[in-house]
């Protein structure tokens, strides 16, 4: 009796409509990638490291000298750990441009604000010094505001009304914030960057004189 032979089907890919709009969306996906040019390769979260949150176990200062912090200021972590939306970009920055200085001290010593912070091998932040000095230089293609919170954010630095660097405030050691030589209260983080404008911030002793002008 001859041997019924079975024919092996190959499988069909399915061509209805639900394919052809699930192909669509990806090719549209991927003009929109190519055909936008990219400007700001990185975007992070609303987080501070001011409370510590963000790096889990023993944080250890970069620098073993408190008065020459280095960039990025915790050791083992990168530059810009968690800025609150600040972008770092490759591209001319159109929208806003200028520079603030910012000087700290501790008992009336000066701390070294090192240059470096904010700059990346591929990329720029928004907010950044160059050299070491305490300059900042603020240069953004959205038009947006700026504060010093978000330069210690990018920074990688501790900031709050009872720590600044690894010098923390106290009953007899305060910290004090001053905007072009006049005293400020309130959180020294919400400090608005400006063009030429002069910020200084001193935890315990003041020093002989607060800067009250712009470089």
């Amino acid at each position: 009796m001859p041997r019924s032979s079975r024919r092996s089907r190959t499988p069909r890919h399915s061509t209805g409509p639900g394919t052809s709009t699930r192909s669509l969306v990806i090719v549209s996906a991927i003009v929109v990638l190519v055909g936008v040019p990219v400007l700001v390769v990185l975007l992070a979260s609303r987080q501070t490291v001011s409370s510590g949150a963000s790096h889990p176990g023993p944080v250890v200062p970069a620098s073993s000298d408190p008065h020459r912090p280095a960039a990025p200021f915790f050791k083992g972590v990168a530059d810009g750990a968690l800025p609150d939306g600040v972008g770092c970009s490759h591209a001319p920055e159109t929208q806003v441009r200028f520079q603030s200085h910012i000087d700290l001290f501790s008992d009336g010593k000066p701390v070294t604000v090192p240059g470096g912070i904010g700059v990346l091998p591929t990329c720029a932040y928004w907010v950044r010094t160059e050299s070491a000095g305490g300059l900042i230089t603020v240069g953004s293609p959205q038009q947006r505001a700026f504060d010093v919170g978000d330069f210690f954010d990018i920074w990688g630095a501790p900031l709050s009304r009872t720590q600044m660097l690894s010098f923390t405030a106290g009953p007899g050691t305060p910290l004090r914030a001053f905007v072009d030589g006049k005293l400020v209260k309130g959180d020294p983080r919400t400090i608005l960057l400006q063009d030429q404008r002069e910020i200084a911030l001193v935890v315990g002793r003041r020093p002989p004189t607060v800067p009250s002008k712009f470089p």
